[in-house]
């Protein structure tokens, strides 16, 4: 089981609101690894790895600083949720097919759902300070 895309969309709206960055960008960039699964390579491949990731990040960011932040934002948040599971991220491709992970849990199913909760509780928790002030 991998990270589905309601986490990575979740967990980078929350990001967004905590940076106070456009939370579409983040969202979007969140989810813009996976589209490996519709490409002629595989998952967590070229996409997935920081290496290639981070000449886009910085291009990205010194075109429009907060454009680039949430694309940042969004991208990291990304690969931070898939370096906790199993399968880890190719952090050096294409120079090599070593995949690194934190093996947080064998479980990714139940750290879906964790990860969704609690963002759901704490974006809620934002909205509604934000409504106070």
């Amino acid at each position: 089981m991998q990270m589905i895309a309601l986490t990575h969309a979740l967990f980078g709206l929350l990001l967004a609101l905590l940076f106070d960055v456009n939370p579409i960008i983040v969202m979007i960039f969140s989810l813009v690894p996976d589209i490996e699964f519709i490409l002629p390579t595989f998952h967590r491949g070229p996409l997935h790895s920081p290496l290639l990731l981070a000449p886009f990040i910085l291009f990205s960011y010194f075109y429009e600083k907060r454009f680039g932040l949430a694309i940042l934002i969004g991208l990291v948040s990304h690969l931070f949720l898939d370096f906790l599971t199993p399968q880890g991220l190719p952090i050096f491709y294409p120079f090599s097919k070593f995949y690194l992970s934190l093996h947080f849990t064998w479980n990714t199913n139940a750290l879906n759902w964790f990860i969704i909760v609690l963002c759901v509780v704490l974006i809620a928790r934002k909205a509604r300070t934000q409504l106070y002030y």
